[in-house]
């Protein structure tokens, strides 16, 4: 049998993190998981079985991202956890495969040039921004940034 030690101890609550999401209606995520159906396939309700499946591919992307920037993720996000709808990606890599993607466009007040932004991520790092005043000038608790402004698409 597979226990949880010290070594794994962040793996082990990212698979326990998983279960509670689809699983307890008292999550606070549950509505976008577990209440619109998105389930833990059966072989991963043990958590032997999804180190057996997923240990050694974390190993890797921890090795090359850090352990901070390793998160599991579904590659469709409208199927449940399992082996062939999991990978591990980034923050920056799972914000591209969000369902309800908001868009925005970026103004650079300096030159008048508009530009679609479908990753704020992304775009930050492209333009050398700071993501948390990137979201106060969304969210109207300042003008703009570095010459930028934003706001959101409407669909």
């Amino acid at each position: 049998m597979i226990r949880q030690d010290r070594d794994d101890k962040r793996f082990y609550h990212i698979w326990a993190d998983m279960k509670t999401r689809c699983t307890n209606p008292n999550c606070k995520k549950y509505n976008l998981y577990g209440g619109r159906g998105i389930k833990v396939c059966n072989d991963w309700i043990l958590y032997a079985n999804f180190k057996r499946d997923m240990w050694e591919s974390y190993q890797k992307h921890v090795k090359e991202f850090g352990e901070k920037q390793t998160t599991l993720d579904r590659i469709n996000g409208n199927k449940g956890y399992s082996l062939d709808n999991c990978r591990w990606a980034t923050y920056s890599e799972q914000a591209k495969n969000l369902r309800n993607k908001t868009q925005y466009i970026a103004k650079n007040l300096r030159t008048g040039e508009e530009i679609k932004v479908s990753c704020c991520v992304d775009f930050c790092k492209e333009h050398n921004l700071s993501l948390n005043r990137v979201y106060d000038t969304i969210g109207g608790r300042q003008a703009y940034h570095k010459g930028w402004t934003f706001w959101k698409v409407e669909k």
